[in-house]
């Protein structure tokens, strides 16, 4: 429901809101939508050869898999925790249990120790809260990581599925799940000839991502 037209769009994403907003022009705005979709496409795949590059190849998907899970309000937190959190700890993290690749994350991001309300939002019983608590401050002990500074997280009018330390909790449950293998070598084994293998594999890894930000970053990573 536009509340400035007081015209009902109907369910955003979905078709109802096309002839609503088009005006009759449908065919041009799918047009304008596949045009813009390439492109951004086309810069996305240039920005990962790239850094492919520059950085090792695990190194720029995590990165990439990072700033999808940032979404648009909190890139930059993601970002941050990806320039203190090497690949190769937070594999050796995941290798050695959920608590471990859920504490060292948590702790980098600053939110240790972790809030009931955050733990909530992240489907974390208090058990599973105390022992990412303990985990996270021996491996940041011990592996010398900086925490992000505080202020770089956007909490406020935050969707609870968008918040950081769900999200960060999800990729927790990605690299558990890519640790026999490592993050690249799982995700180079997942069948590109199968549209929904990425979307799959994704929710069966971590379903708290949820189907939406699944396929955005099937799509974008």
């Amino acid at each position: 429901w536009d509340d400035v037209t007081g015209v009902a769009l109907g369910p955003v994403g979905g078709m109802p809101c096309l002839p609503t907003l088009a005006g009759g022009r449908e065919d041009l705005i799918h047009d304008v939508l596949r045009r813009e979709g390439w492109k951004r496409l086309v810069d996305k795949q240039l920005g990962f050869a790239q850094a492919m590059e520059a950085i090792p190849p695990g190194e720029a998907l995590k990165r990439g898999l990072l700033d999808s899970l940032g979404f648009t309000r909190n890139r930059v937190g993601m970002e941050a925790v990806a320039d203190r959190a090497p690949l190769v700890a937070l594999e050796q993290a995941a290798a050695a249990g959920l608590a471990e690749a859920r504490g060292m994350l948590l702790s980098i991001a600053g939110f240790l120790p972790l809030a009931p309300a955050h733990a909530m939002l992240a489907d974390l019983t208090p058990a599973d809260a105390a022992a990412a608590e303990q985990a996270g401050a021996d491996l940041t002990r011990d592996w010398r990581l900086d925490q992000v500074e505080g202020g770089v997280w956007v909490l406020n009018r935050v969707r609870p599925a968008n918040h950081p330390v769900r999200r960060l909790a999800a990729f927790a449950d990605i690299l558990r799940v890519a640790a026999t293998d490592g993050l690249l070598g799982t995700m180079l084994a997942i069948p590109v000839d199968r549209p929904d293998a990425w979307r799959r594999w994704l929710l069966a890894a971590s379903p708290r991502l949820g189907r939406s930000r699944a396929d955005q970053i099937a799509v974008n990573v």
